[in-house]
């Protein structure tokens, strides 16, 4: 039995390919850090700062805490 499936959406394929490149990157990323004998140290420095907001969170006003909870923040009024 054949069945049908919709499409994907474009913004989606886009998402995921967003979140694939960025996988890809993250990878490469820490296998550099691990060749340069790093490892421990750039995984302590992670622990330390990952509850922290990014730079870019604080300008954009995204909480990932809330992101993850669902939580939409109501707009800002000009």
């Amino acid at each position: 039995m054949i069945m049908n499936r919709e499409p994907t959406p474009p913004v989606m394929v886009k998402i995921q390919g967003t979140i694939q490149a960025v996988s890809r990157m993250n990878f490469y990323l820490w296998m550099y850090v691990a060749q340069e004998g790093q490892f421990e140290e750039a995984m302590e420095f992670v622990r330390t700062m990952q509850r922290d907001p990014s730079p870019f969170e604080e300008m954009l006003g995204i909480n990932p805490w809330e992101v993850a909870a669902g939580y939409t923040p109501p707009p800002d009024e000009f």
